[in-house]
């Protein structure tokens, strides 16, 4: 990947007794970025006191901050638990389009409006998670290229997040007094958003896919790593022909992308409690 190359091992850090070394080159605080270049190794940060050789132990999530862990942690519970609330309104929708066919009347405007707003929302919670899940890490501020998997991830949310507060009063606006010549520029609009949306949903997909392949390297977690070579591919292929075939290949496709980012949040949970990975099973549990 282009953000950092990643080694197996942390390179070692001298002793807390040589107080004479100077940090070579450029580094970042693992706290505040702040640039530790020359800074004496068993000194503290100017700017947060964190100690300089906190910041030269390597790239291994065991090592960066805890503040930072914190964020990308509770990003990832924001879109674990984001998808399995879209799944229960996912479900929930075909039954109630079931029960509604079934019967000679619609739904109340009331309750439409219920289940467009609370669609809305859920989306709002996983874009906000993958959000801080990308949260730049303050070790490696200046060293990104400008193409990172991290900033498309982050390009698509804003673009997903823009077509979602465009797309809601549409909808709206289509359902609750839409008629004529409105209503066919609101149909058109919504067709637009949808298109763009999707767009980046694709986009943002690939990106967080390389980016948790950049992220399992820093644990590291070679199954992961092969999972997420496997499934780049495997699930827009389930989700498609399995649509197609059966109607269930997009759930499917997403419940295996979401046992792939539990394992990743096991990962940090248990480095938050003991500072070391968890140990998992060669299996997505």
């Amino acid at each position: 990947m282009s953000q950092t190359s990643i080694g197996a091992t942390p390179p070692a850090v001298p002793s807390s007794g040589a107080s004479s070394l100077l940090v070579d080159g450029d580094r970042n605080c693992v706290k505040c970025s702040y640039n530790i270049r020359g800074l004496p190794i068993a000194g503290k940060c100017p700017e947060c006191g964190t100690d300089v050789a906190m910041s030269l132990k390597g790239v291994l999530l065991q090592y960066a901050s805890p503040e930072y862990l914190a964020t990308i942690r509770s990003g990832l519970g924001l879109v674990l638990n984001g998808i399995l609330l879209y799944i229960v309104y996912f479900l929930l929708s075909i039954v109630i389009g079931l029960v509604v066919g079934a019967t000679a009347g619609g739904l109340p405007r009331g309750f439409m409006l219920l289940l467009a707003v609370l669609g809305t929302a859920v989306q709002g919670m996983i874009l906000f998670g993958y959000w801080k899940y990308t949260q730049p890490d303050p070790g490696f501020i200046g060293r990104e290229m400008p193409d990172t998997a991290r900033k498309i991830v982050r390009i698509a949310v804003i673009i997903q997040g823009a077509a979602a507060v465009i797309a809601l009063p549409a909808q709206l606006g289509a359902n609750f007094g839409g008629a004529g010549g409105l209503a066919a520029a609101i149909g058109v609009l919504i067709m637009i958003v949808g298109f763009v949306s999707f767009a980046a949903w694709i986009m943002g997909f690939f990106g967080i896919m390389r980016y948790t392949d950049w992220m399992a390297r820093r644990i590291p977690d070679q199954f992961v790593i092969a999972r997420v070579k496997l499934y780049i591919w495997l699930l827009p292929v389930i989700a498609v022909v399995g649509l197609v075939v059966f109607g269930l290949g997009p759930l499917i496709a997403l419940v295996m992308y979401w046992n792939l980012l539990d394992r990743m949040r096991k990962h940090l949970k248990a480095i938050h409690v003991s500072g070391q990975p968890a140990e998992l099973p060669r299996r997505l549990a």
